[in-house]
């Protein structure tokens, strides 16, 4: 397994270098732009989940396209050990599917989220984005461990016992045998320590990976 999470750890660094080529904070990313707007109340805007999805295609948080389009989960910094096991990937749609890009928090859950919170600029927002766009490669046959809960978590919910830990949505695949591993570090998650916070510190890492620019790296940081 170790050699087998090191091929997808170089994936995930082939992608990060290409999508961080900019100064965040300088060269805007038009969708992070575009999301503000529209919470906003903006007109003739994306609305904030298409504009979301499109800021995590440019990622790599996709299963759809080839690897050489950033497809196939290239970006994606967890994958289970299904997934990894999987050589003959394929992320169309159909009886042969297999990778499956999973949204740990779901796209309308951060959308609900970013409507109440009313960030007051692009920077605090961008920052909450790397924060909380925690996505997972699955294996296709692995959605079936998330039935009742496709489109939800309580992660971003301050009642909750899973408030602030993105991955307790993943119990039934745990205690099943599954494992997601953060294939940067080498290291198995545990979804019932893992927080939003952890997540932040990964990016950061991996940013620091890829050689982001300083600016990026040190206002992540400040405000993170």
């Amino acid at each position: 397994m170790e050699i087998a999470v090191e091929k997808e750890r170089a994936q995930l660094l082939d992608h990060w270098k290409q999508a961080i080529q900019k100064n965040w904070f300088v060269d805007e990313v038009a969708e992070v732009r575009k999301i503000l707007a529209a919470s906003k109340g903006a007109k003739n805007q994306r609305s904030i989940g298409e504009s979301l999805r499109y800021f995590h295609d440019g990622l790599g948080f996709k299963a759809k396209d080839t690897l050489d389009e950033g497809g196939l989960c290239k970006g994606a910094i967890f994958r289970t050990q299904t997934f990894i096991a999987t050589t003959q990937r394929s992320g169309a749609r159909g009886p042969g599917k297999t990778a499956h890009i999973e949204h740990t928090v779901p796209i309308n859950n951060l959308a609900t989220a970013i409507i109440n919170s009313q960030f007051p600029d692009y920077r605090d927002l961008l920052i909450w984005l790397l924060k909380h766009s925690v996505t997972t490669a699955f294996h296709e046959d692995e959605k079936k461990y998330l039935e009742g809960r496709e489109n939800e978590t309580d992660a971003l919910n301050l009642a909750s016992v899973e408030y602030q830990k993105p991955f307790m949505r993943y119990q039934k695949l745990v205690k099943d045998g599954g494992v997601v591993w953060n294939v940067l570090d080498g290291t198995k998650i545990d979804p019932l320590t893992f927080t939003f916070k952890d997540h932040l510190g990964v990016v950061i890492k991996l940013l620091e990976k890829v050689d982001a620019a300083w600016p990026t790296l040190a206002a992540i940081r400040d405000l993170g």
